[in-house]
């Protein structure tokens, strides 16, 4: 289908649409008849009536697999939802089979290149599964458009739980609850007793929360006549919804209560999809049921405008924090009829977008999961570069709301907590939550250690008066200004780094406080503020670049406050924003940026009233310079007991010398003097203190991340034998010769004060320091030189080395972790017919734990690689023609157009052939090895492709595939009884209608 030059309707060929819709549950039960390779159907007595079997009928693919099997066939899309449960009894001497409750249909990723500007209109998608994906979200809207209706995108947030359904079936008066692939009946709380934990262990969770939510309706004045109504209403149709909350069952997201959260109606007899989102929101709100937070995404006439509506939803939310959009979110396309008849309207189709937080702390959960089922001691440093990797591969042209550094590091210290504390293993596999925020607890630990102890040195080696005494500015150009008393409406600006601040918690200080707010959305500099006439608040990362602040200068009540910069983050966020031209270009050398933590919203509050009714507002109007800006910076100093005292007197003293500066610092006594971080107020900051209780901003939050945990205190946890973790980064400033004097003292200053607490800078702002900066200093220009001269003098050392081997490294592949993963897939798929499934899922479940030293089971080999030479460290073979035309760093294209599998032996990708002189008669790449070496691949390869032997002809074939294709599809086979190392085994072999390329490179291999 071409989506650009479809005119009418008939242009659009809807895939769901002319899906066969199987209406007799009887058809549906035998469809595995047809289709037992992909189908299974499981019975179960049912415990309370023995009569009943229950019927589970399921696809047999997971992940990938199962999305390449709906794909590929209509039927399946439309009859075998994502939960699928049907009752078989007796009646009257009569076999009967009903359906008890019915899923949503599978859904799909929005991917990006389907509604992506450049490639929209492309209906040629890389694959025949994307192609039909593409088909299946988009063309029943498209089509819709062309005849006249509109689309409405509703997205609803994707909770992450476990699938719950409900039920009431009236034959036998009994409520079927089930998760995706298994269901009970039950009439009351008791029947749960009945059931077996080993087939219906969430079910029978899921049965008690909703017998709990049953109770409550109970209660109600109108109770009996609710619960009447709402079997009425659930008989033959399912309620879609997560359960969540359960500490045993969470997975990334922490809940504050154990309840189902609902999202849709389906019919259990019907092909539609679901009911439109408002007509179940108001079922749901009649019950007073639990239900996902729901947004409109707008209403659409035309193709155009509803890829440009998806393309900018796909980014926002991709790069929003778990704490915010969760797992992410569904999206349902819901045509309204052009005639107005809301009994016309119809789900059209489903997708989902996750954000890409989610992906990355799943993808840690299954890594480390995998790797300590596997009991690995070794290949920690391999496993966080492939998850960066990924990470990498994923982000495309997304963004993460934690630089990825973040996430990598956090991986990193995973290891080491787990070290520290093996019985974190049971919470990592059993209770991954809990596990989660032990880690996260864990870092800020180990950050306040280290950071206590750098403050103390800093601040008892240096003179108490450098970090107090104010000093009047130097202006370039004279200018005047007058003091005038005025009640003026308050602006605040809010100072903080990237991220720091959601939108949900902006949404809240501005409905509370009658702020109007401005969401942020990228990177933010002063300089982009418009001064406005209503109250405002706003985010800015960075004060910017030196001559933009004419029209600021006119801003007679603008407010800059340093935010939520807090303790384990400290020291790194000083550098930072001292790095950038905030505290270059605007500070003077005497005055230290000071941080406060995390403030409550009702704090802001208090401070507007503050302000607008006891402060003067400076006019300066007269004057751009500027130094004005610094009259515009409230500076709330934090409390360092140990200090106070000399502070408080230093200050005394040059406030009176410096009013006109405008500037104020803030100290309070505390009874229990220690030095440390204590939790900033403003109530501190306030001559008449309000004791009422201030209000949490987590109080409307119904769950916890690993976000939370990152901005909170632990200073009263003191770890034990806690070691340093040191993160490097890179240093982005301007060049000396453009910076003022008075600044290269200042530079000067915190050059020193690094080197005396030997803090390493955080490399998760690196990304940003290179937007705002154009050049690096003279001294990271000299660093620089520094290490490319030690690189150069390891490099030496490695020239008069032999190496072990000449190859070439499929790794240098941006992709190629991806790349691997969808063919190992495809390998899998193929092999269904032909291997036992046993077999099957040793390789699938060691593959994607990336296990690489089971001494019994399959690894992972360490490196990929295809062998030029074999050199063994032999100097006379380092003279040979090859290697002399050997160079690394060449790019060479490695396709991969097979496979060879020995059973429990070795796992072997064959190319076609290579741009590149290899010795070896059968160049390959080891994948996976077990009880064996990676060089045993030559043997295989001889004893099964070589000329006469069994999968000769079929490896001819894929060597002749460098320009075209041999294979009109994928091809596998099998045979039996061969001797190998020893004993015998059964070998299999799959080529691929389509090569896996890597764009590889040439590399000298060390012992």
């Amino acid at each position: 289908m071409q989506y650009e030059k479809a005119e009418k309707p008939n242009d659009v060929d809807v895939y769901f649409s002319k899906a066969f819709y199987i209406e007799n549950p009887y058809d549906l039960i035998n469809i595995d008849q047809v289709k037992q390779e992909i189908i299974k159907v499981k019975s179960n007595k049912c415990p309370i009536n023995p009569g009943i079997d229950i019927l589970e009928l399921k696809i047999k693919g997971r992940g990938p697999a199962e999305d390449d099997i709906y794909a590929y066939d209509q039927t399946l899309i439309k009859n075998v939802r994502r939960g699928n449960t049907l009752l078989k009894f007796n009646l009257d001497g009569n076999s009967n089979i009903v359906f008890a409750r019915k899923g949503l249909v599978k859904f799909f990723d929005l991917d990006l290149t389907f509604v992506h500007p450049s490639t929209r209109f492309e209906s040629t998608e890389v694959t025949v599964t994307k192609s039909c994906l593409k088909n299946y979200i988009l063309a029943g809207p498209l089509r819709s458009l062309l005849k006249g209706h509109k689309i409405e995108v509703v997205k609803t947030l994707k909770a992450n739980g476990e699938n719950c359904q409900v039920s009431f079936n009236s034959e036998f008066g009994q409520w079927v609850i089930a998760q995706k692939n298994s269901g009970l009946l039950a009439r009351t709380r008791k029947d749960l007793e009945k059931y077996d934990n080993s087939i219906w262990e969430y079910a029978i969770y899921m049965a008690r929360v909703w017998f709990d939510i049953l109770d409550k309706i109970k209660v109600k004045p109108n109770g009996t006549q609710l619960l009447k109504q709402l079997k009425e209403i659930m008989t033959d149709r399912t309620f879609v919804g997560e359960y969540i909350g359960s500490i045993e069952h969470q997975h990334m997201v922490k809940y504050a209560e154990e309840t189902i959260v609902f999202y849709a109606i389906v019919d259990n007899y019907s092909g539609k999809i679901c009911w439109a989102t408002e007509k179940a929101l108001q079922v749901f709100n009649k019950f007073e049921l639990n239900c996902v937070k729901i947004q409109s995404l707008g209403l659409f006439d035309n193709y155009k405008t509803l890829c440009d509506g998806l393309y900018q939803s796909f980014k926002d939310i991709s790069k929003s924090k778990l704490v915010d959009e969760e797992e992410g979110s569904v999206l349902y396309f819901i045509k309204h009829h052009k005639s107005g008849d809301e009994n016309k309207d119809k789900v059209m189709s489903l997708a989902k977008i996750k954000t890409l937080e989610y992906r990355a702390f799943r993808k840690m959960r299954e890594k480390l999961r995998g790797y300590y089922r596997n009991k690995s001691s070794k290949g920690q440093e391999s496993l966080i570069n492939k998850f960066q990797k990924e990470m990498e591969e994923l982000m495309n042209e997304n963004e993460l709301p934690q630089p990825l550094e973040f996430y990598v590091d956090v991986f990193k210290l995973a290891f080491e907590f787990i070290k520290h504390d093996p019985s974190q293993i049971e919470y990592l596999n059993k209770e991954y939550i809990s596990f989660q925020e032990n880690l996260m607890k864990y870092k800020a630990k180990i950050s306040n250690s280290k950071l206590d102890k750098d403050a103390q040195k800093m601040f008892e080696s240096q003179n108490i008066s450098s970090y107090y005494e104010y000093e009047k500015p130097s202006f370039q150009q004279s200018f005047s200004f007058s003091e005038v008393n005025c009640k003026s409406t308050l602006k605040l600006v809010i100072l903080t780094l990237p991220g720091m601040i959601s939108d949900q918690e902006l949404t809240q200080i501005g409905e509370n406080y009658n702020f109007e707010i401005k969401h942020q959305i990228d990177f933010v500099y002063l300089s982009q503020i418009k001064p406005q006439e209503q109250p405002y608040l706003m985010i800015v990362n960075s004060i910017g670049e030196i001559d933009q602040y004419k029209d600021l200068s006119r801003v007679q009540d603008l407010f800059i406050i340093a935010f939520r910069l807090n303790q384990q983050s400290k020291a790194q966020s000083i550098e930072y924003i001292k790095q950038n031209p905030i505290a270059k270009d605007q500070l003077s050398n005497q005055q230290d940026l000071n941080i406060f933590f995390q403030t409550e919203l009702e704090s802001f509050k208090k401070l507007s009233q503050n302000f607008q009714s006891n402060y003067r507002f400076v006019d300066y109007s007269e004057s751009n310079d500027l130094n004005i800006l610094n009259k515009k910076l409230i500076y709330l100093k934090e409390n360092y007991q140990k200090i106070h005292r000399q502070a408080t007197e230093e200050e005394k003293k040059s406030y009176e010398l410096n009013k006109s500066q405008r500037q104020n610092s803030y100290y309070s006594e505390s009874a229990t003097p220690k030095f440390g971080y204590d939790d900033f107020s403003f109530n501190e900051i306030f001559e008449q203190q309000d004791s009422s209780q201030i209000v949490s901003n987590t109080e409307q939050s119904s769950f916890q991340t690993a976000n939370d945990t990152l901005y909170q205190s632990f200073e009263h946890e003191s770890p034990q034998q806690i070691e340093e973790i040191k993160v490097q980064t890179k240093s982005a400033t301007k060049k000396q010769n453009q910076i003022k004097e008075q600044v290269k003292e200042t530079i000067q200053v915190i050059d020193q004060k690094n080197k005396k607490s030997k803090r390493s800078k955080n490399k998760k702002y690196a990304e940003e320091e290179e937007k705002i900066e154009e050049n690096k200093t003279q001294q990271n220009e000299i660093t620089h030189i520094g290490v490319q001269t030690r690189h150069q003098k390891k490099k030496t050392v490695q020239k008069s080395r032999i190496p072990k081997y000449l190859g070439i490294n499929i790794e240098k592949d941006f992709k190629y972790g991806y790349k691997m993963e969808q063919l190992m897939q495809s390998v899998l798929q193929n092999l269904q017919d032909i291997c036992p499934n046993d077999e099957i899922l040793e390789i699938e479940t060691a593959f994607n734990s990336e296990t690489i030293d089971d001494k019994d089971g399959w690894n992972n080999v360490p490196n990929y690689h295809v062998t030029c030479l074999y050199v063994g460290g032999d100097a006379k073979i380092m003279e040979s023609e090859i290697a002399l035309k050997f160079c690394q760093d060449v790019q060479v294209a490695v396709k991969l157009m097979g496979c060879l599998i020995i059973q429990n032996r070795l796992v072997i990708g064959i190319p076609t052939l290579i741009d590149q002189e290899i010795e070896n008669e059968f160049p390959h790449v080891t994948i996976m090895i077990r009880n064996c070496k990676a060089f045993d691949s030559n043997m295989a390869l001889r004893l099964l492709c070589d000329k006469g032997c069994e999968f000769n002809d079929i490896y001819k074939r894929i060597m002749k595939s460098k320009s075209s294709s041999q294979f009109k599809q994928d091809e596998s086979r099998r045979t039996e009884n061969i001797e190998f190392m020893g004993s015998i085994h059964s070998a299999y072999i799959v080529a691929f209608e389509y090569p896996f390329e890597f764009r590889a490179k040439t590399q000298n291999y060390y012992q």
